[in-house]
Formats: C-alpha cells, sequence, structure tokens
C-alpha cells in the first residue's frame, strides 16, 4: 500500500482545515493583544510592542502608544516583514505570505510578558549595526551603533550597554531606568518585526545601575585625577583636576594642607560638572598643598585622594605673563599699558616689555638715565644696598635712599641683608631668588625685597572661636570672637572676616582686621568684636562666611561661621520675669495683673507700661534687664523684644546664694576673713543678705580679694570663673605671699 492509501478522510479533513485556519489568520487578522501589559511601562516598546513603519503594522494598533514612537511610526503588535523582491501574484509571495503568518502566529502566541529577562546564561546575544562602522549612534537611530552586548555569559546580567563605537554618546540610550535600581537591556527581534526592543533587567543584590549602564557599587567612587594648582592673583590659588567616569559622584570636597600631610576641608562643591576652584584670601610667602576627593551626597561615600598638588608659594609678582597689567608691572607681552619711547623719554624707537613685566627700552632712541626703585616689605624687617658698575656716587640704600637713577646699560647688584629675627625670602619684580641679584638698567626697574620673622624658640599658637550670627533684615547684630592663647609667649592676632562671602545685602559695618593680644597667664585670652548691618531685602537663610586668623611666625588660621539672615521681624516679644518674694505686675494692654510670668506679642506701634504691685509684707526693690529703678516701666513704642524682671522682697533681711569658680579648680573660700575655709572652688555658698568679703587663696597662685560681694535675698549671685594669678611673679617684693616661705634675706618668716 502507498503512502497515500494510508491517508484517511479524517486527517485530510483536519489538516485542510488548519491550512484555512492559518489562511484567515493571515489576511484577516483577530487583533490577538498578547498577555496583559504592565501599567508601568509607558512606551510602545515598554509595552512590548513594535513601532512599525507606515504600511507595516500587524496585529492591534496600540493608538494610545503611537507618539511614543519615532516619526512616522505607529505602535503595532508586530511589524510585517519586508522581502526586497516580493511580488503579491507570485507562488513566492503566497508562500512567503503563509509562512509569515503561521511563524507569527505562533510568536504572538508564545510572546513572552512584557519586562521577562531574556538575559540567560551562556545565552548572550550581539547586537550589531546594520549599516557599517562609520554610523554614528545619533538620537532616533540608536540601533546602528557599532555592537552592544546584550548581557554577562557568567550570570546572565546586563553589563556592557555602550557601543565600541566612541562616537556612541553615552548616556543617551545606556542609562539607567527611572528608579534606579535596573539597568536598562535591548532585545533585538528581527526578522519578525525588524524592531529593537528594550526590558528592564535587576543588578544583582547590593548594587545598583550605574554609569554607563553597568551595575555598581554607590560606595565605590574613582578618585579625581589630575590636579593642577597655580596661583591666580596677588593672594589667590587656582585648582583644576580630571574627573572622567562620574559613576554615582555628585560633587567634590577640596583639601588644603601647609605640610602636605595634615590636611583640612577648606570647600565642598555639590557641582559634579565643576572641575576646577579658586582658593583666596592666602597669605604672601607661605605655602601650600592641594588635593580632592570627590563624594555622594546621597550616602556619604569618599572617592580616595585624588594626587597631591604642591607646595605652591604665594610670591607677589608671579603674575608676569597673563597679559594683564598687574601689581608690580610695567606690562605684560604685548601690553604696554599705552607706553611708547616717546612717552618714556626718548627721541624715538620701539619700546619692548622684559620678560619680568618691566619695560625694555633697548630699541629706544636718545640716550636718558633709568630710575631703579626698591621696595621692602615687611617694614623694618631687613635693608637693601647697591653696587653699580661703572660705578657712581648714587646708590640704594633702602631704607631711606629708594630710588636712584642710573645710566642706560649699567648693571647694578643689589645685596639683601635682614634685620634681627628676620630672614630673607625671596626678590620678585626685576630680580629673582634668594641671594643677591643683578640688575641690567636697559630701562626703568623695580625690585621688591620680601623677609619673613623667624618663628622665636618659645613658639606661640592660639585657637579662635568664631561664634555663628543671626540678623534680621532691616537690622544689625554683633560677633565678639575670643582668642585664647594655647602656647608661648602672648603676641598679637589679627582676625580678618572675608566679606566676599557675606550673603547678598549683609555689609561688615565695623573695622575688618581686628587685633588683639591673648593675655599672659594659663588660657590667657582677649575678644575682638565684628557689627554687621542687613538690608530689608537681604538673601534669606543661612552662608558660609570665611574667617582667616593671622599672626607673625604663625601658620594662617581659617575657618568658616554661619551667618542666617532672618525673615523682618513684623512684632515684638515682651517677657516678664518675677524674681525674690510675693508680688504682681499690671502691664497695659492688657491691662491685667501677672503674679509670676508674661509673655505677650505688640505691634511696633504700640506702647506698653508695667506697675509693680508688692504683696502684704514685701517690697518692691526694683526692675531689671530691659527696665531699671523703681517707677512705672514704659515703652513707647515697643521698638524690639523686651525682657524685663520685677524683685521683690520681704521686710525683713533674708539669705541669697554666691555661684564661685575659678581657673584653676580648688582653691580654698574665705568669706568675711574668717580664720575658717568655707570650701574649695567649684561651689555655691548660701550668705545672708548685704555685703560680704570674699578670698581665694591656693599655692603657687596670688591672693583674690572682693570686698564688695553684694548678696540679695532669694538671689543667685554668680562671679563667674575668676583667674588666679600665678605667685612666683611675686617674689622678691619682700613680702610673704601665698606659696612663699621667704622673700629676701631680710623677710625669712
Amino acid at each position: 500500500m502507498n503512502f497515500y492509501e494510508k491517508i484517511k478522510k479524517e486527517h485530510l479533513f483536519i489538516f485542510l482545515f488548519i491550512l484555512i485556519a492559518l489562511i484567515l489568520f493571515s489576511y484577516f487578522d483577530f487583533g490577538y493583544t498578547g498577555l496583559a501589559v504592565r501599567d508601568n511601562k509607558l512606551s510602545c516598546t515598554e509595552q512590548g510592542y513594535s513601532c512599525c513603519s507606515l504600511g507595516t503594522g500587524k496585529g492591534t494598533n496600540y493608538f494610545s502608544l503611537d507618539d511614543t514612537c519615532s516619526q512616522e511610526k505607529s505602535c503595532w503588535s508586530y511589524c510585517a516583514v519586508s522581502y526586497d523582491n516580493k511580488n503579491l501574484i507570485t507562488g513566492k509571495s503566497i508562500f512567503t505570505d503563509v509562512f509569515d503568518s503561521v511563524s507569527n502566529f505562533f510568536k504572538k502566541l508564545f510572546k513572552p510578558s512584557v519586562g521577562l529577562d531574556l538575559c540567560q546564561p551562556n545565552t548572550c546575544n550581539y547586537i550589531r549595526s546594520t549599516e557599517g562602522r562609520s554610523q554614528k549612534c545619533v538620537l532616533g537611530n540608536w540601533q546602528n551603533c557599532l555592537q552592544f552586548t546584550m548581557c554577562d555569559q557568567s550570570d546572565g546580567e546586563c553589563r556592557y550597554i555602550q557601543g565600541s563605537d566612541p562616537s556612541c554618546t553615552v548616556g543617551l540610550y545606556s542609562t539607567c531606568n527611572p528608579n534606579n535600581v535596573q539597568q536598562y537591556c535591548f532585545r533585538y527581534e528581527a526578522p519578525t518585526s525588524n524592531e529593537y526592543q528594550r526590558v528592564w533587567v535587576n543588578c544583582p543584590q547590593g548594587l545598583i545601575c550605574g554609569n554607563y549602564g553597568l551595575c555598581q557599587s554607590t560606595t565605590i567612587l574613582d578618585p579625581p585625577t589630575d590636579l593642577v594648582a597655580i596661583q591666580s592673583s596677588s593672594n589667590a590659588v587656582r585648582l583644576n583636576w580630571v574627573y572622567g567616569n562620574v559613576g554615582f559622584a555628585t560633587g567634590f570636597k577640596v583639601y588644603r594642607s601647609s605640610n602636605g600631610v595634615l590636611f583640612n576641608q577648606i570647600a565642598r562643591l555639590d557641582d559634579i560638572a565643576q572641575r576646577s576652584y579658586e582658593d583666596r584670601d592666602l597669605t604672601i610667602t607661605f605655602q601650600y598643598y592641594y588635593k580632592v576627593r570627590a563624594f555622594n551626597s546621597n550616602n556619604n561615600a569618599e572617592s580616595p585622594d585624588s594626587n597631591i598638588y604642591g607646595p605652591v608659594v604665594i610670591v607677589p609678582g608671579s603674575l608676569c605673563g597673563n597679559g594683564q597689567i598687574n601689581s608690580g608691572e610695567q606690562c605684560d607681552g604685548t601690553n604696554l599699558n599705552g607706553q611708547t619711547c616717546q612717552t618714556r623719554g626718548f627721541s624715538g624707537g620701539t619700546l619692548g616689555c622684559s620678560s619680568t613685566c618691566q619695560f625694555d627700552t633697548s630699541q629706544c632712541t636718545g640716550v636718558t638715565p633709568y630710575s631703579l626703585i626698591v621696595t621692602i616689605s615687611p617694614e623694618g624687617s631687613g635693608t637693601v644696598t647697591s653696587e653699580s658698575t661703572p660705578p657712581q656716587g648714587n646708590q640704594i640704600n633702602c631704607p631711606g635712599t629708594c630710588s636712584v637713577s642710573f645710566n642706560a646699560n649699567s648693571q647694578v647688584t643689589l645685596i639683601q641683608r635682614p634685620n634681627t629675627n628676620y630672614e630673607f625670602l625671596t626678590w620678585t619684580g626685576d630680580c629673582s631668588g634668594t641671594t643677591s641679584c643683578t640688575v641690567n638698567m636697559n630701562g626703568d626697574k623695580n625690585v621688591n625685597a620680601y623677609f619673613r620673622l623667624i618663628p622665636p624658640s618659645s613658639t606661640f599658637d592660639y585657637s579662635l572661636y568664631v561664634p555663628s550670627v543671626t540678623i534680621t533684615q532691616g537690622s544689625t547684630a554683633s560677633q565678639t570672637v575670643t582668642i585664647t592663647r594655647t602656647a608661648g609667649t602672648a603676641q598679637a592676632v589679627n582676625v580678618a572676616v572675608s566679606t566676599l562671602t557675606l550673603p547678598s545685602g549683609v555689609t561688615l559695618t565695623s573695622s575688618n582686621n581686628r587685633v588683639c593680644t591673648p593675655t599672659s597667664g594659663t588660657l590667657g585670652s582677649c575678644t575682638v568684636t565684628f557689627t554687621y548691618s542687613a538690608t530689608t531685602t537681604a538673601t534669606l537663610g543661612a552662608s558660609d562666611v570665611r574667617y582667616t586668623g593671622t599672626s607673625l611666625g604663625v601658620e594662617p588660621k581659617y575657618g568658616t561661621f554661619a551667618l542666617t539672615v532672618a525673615r523682618e521681624q513684623s512684632y515684638y516679644v515682651l517677657t516678664y520675669d518675677r524674681l525674690g518674694s510675693s508680688g504682681r505686675v499690671r502691664i497695659t494692654p492688657p491691662n491685667l495683673e501677672y503674679p509670676q510670668h508674661f509673655e505677650g506679642t505688640y505691634l511696633p506701634s504700640e506702647s506698653v507700661s508695667l506697675v509693680a504691685i508688692p504683696d502684704d509684707g514685701n517690697r518692691f526693690v526694683g526692675w531689671g534687664v530691659d527696665c531699671s529703678g523703681t517707677e512705672t516701666c514704659t515703652f513707647t513704642p515697643i521698638n524690639s523684644n523686651k525682657r524685663v524682671t520685677a524683685t521683690f522682697t520681704g521686710t525683713t533681711v533674708g539669705s541669697g546664694f554666691l555661684r564661685i569658680d575659678s581657673n584653676p579648680r580648688f582653691a580654698n573660700i574665705y568669706i568675711d576673713n574668717s580664720a575658717t575655709s568655707s570650701g574649695q572652688t567649684p561651689t555655691t555658698l548660701t550668705l545672708s543678705q548685704g555685703t560680704h568679703a570674699l578670698k581665694l587663696t591656693k599655692q603657687e597662685y596670688q591672693d583674690y580679694i572682693n570686698n564688695n560681694v553684694q548678696i540679695t535675698s532669694q538671689q543667685t549671685n554668680n562671679l563667674g570663673v575668676i583667674t588666679l594669678n600665678p605667685s612666683s611673679s611675686l617674689c622678691g617684693n619682700g613680702q610673704i605671699n601665698s606659696g612663699e616661705q621667704c622673700d629676701g634675706n631680710n623677710n625669712l618668716n
């Protein structure tokens, strides 16, 4: 029996039925839409469908997603395949159409849900360019990048999303998805739709999608590289660095050191695109080192340090060559500052500019003497003299004779000599180096000689306490800075505020560069005060204001303090508190009596009065804080926040309290010349109301005596911390002081 005879009619019927069904699916698309889409996928390709060219869409047209496709494309279930030689009336056409219908039917039927991870271990796919290596990666044509790796062969996770073609724009298509915890992958569905589609693929646990679409740890940041620091002005240094792989970095931190070992942070840059910083208000003759770190503000991660650059020595006149006329320069390159040979006293010729930015008159015609001017800094630190060839009688002898004219082309040698406690630092201007120098008088010359103080053998050092400041719009505020000596012999300290860092609308109304000398003795200190004024439109909020402390022979101290501008107050607060015995205060408005406490608000135009009313058996002692005396306390009108205290006392003498502390502590306390000690500092004593004598004694320290300590009933009198002076300074006055057994041969006690 041959093959045809084995076929039953039922088998033939089933085959014909399936063939007809397939043809119907091909020519009468029933709009099979696949599995349900996910709500959080908004674009056509993210829903798992295809962006098809005009006339190639098959299945269901998702017209609501058409605008997520590129121009002249719309969103369909899939796209028809285009063959170059396809002809509808040929047998090939019918066969290929039927084949496509069958293929597409089963592909749609078993189409995976949107978001399924198509990258599986050991099944990596490569998306290659369809138009050759020269094709650029541009918006709307990203599929033509040279190559994308779909997944890593070891674990199936997406790894290298960016194409190997360097013209592919980083981050344009190789980006993270919006919640920043997954990677962006692509899948290629040719030949069914000839479309590149994308799916989200989770990164391994503990990692998130980072730069170039890689799964990375947020705590791993690359360090900045190629840090360079160059003096940019007379007291500033410009830093520049390179940071190629941004990754998770959100900004940079800049650090400075005076020795290249101990660094302090001086700036925080929250813009990752900022790759430079200018360090200002630096001190001439000091040296500085710098380094930079990248950081992530979301998790406080920091990168390793960049290269350390330094030392950068701040030397005046080092800006020659920048094309601008800076301090100490006559010219710079072709910038002659409007001068010519004629304006310099010659009859003709061409004026030039030397490598030290001084006028070069060697090409000018006509003989004339040139002037040499010498400047010494700081004043009183040294001397400079000169010797010229050919010799002449008038020479530099500075200070005194600091400007001398020499014949053209004379060779003048300058000799520096530092004064006591000083050393020579450097020449600038038309001289350089640290020894003697020779100046060719082919034009007017300027030379600066810099000396510096040699630190004393007992090195002085100090600390600064610079408090924060809050100022209200339209008002003023003050700030008291405390300088405390921490080592060596006391010497003057200068404190300055960088006015360039004040917020808009705030000005420094006191003089800057305030100076004081911390007193001798243990932890000696002194204070300086700055005052500020804010306009009614001053910028609100907190700002970091820079300050600098300087002292001879001591490295400058830098820091910042917070200056906060608060909104202009539309009302004022009056606070009242009772002190002592029983009594009341009538406050108008609201014309009510308050026995112990009151707090109320008033408009700036309102007037307020307070009347004291003592209870029976008590008397009114007086007002305190913002009022004084015993008469009615009035504010007409109230013009600021006010606090008032009212003190009442009984008709009989009571007792009060005395809080005593000293530096150093544990000093013996004697009250009213008593032979018996009342304890040691720190402590609080109960004393009768009135005037008392106080004496503190401690071995090796001078006695402290105060014969006018006032004690008020039911109040605490706090004398603050009493500083005891060492008794060694009294030895030799012929008297037996605390801690002394004798004083001279005539007083052996």
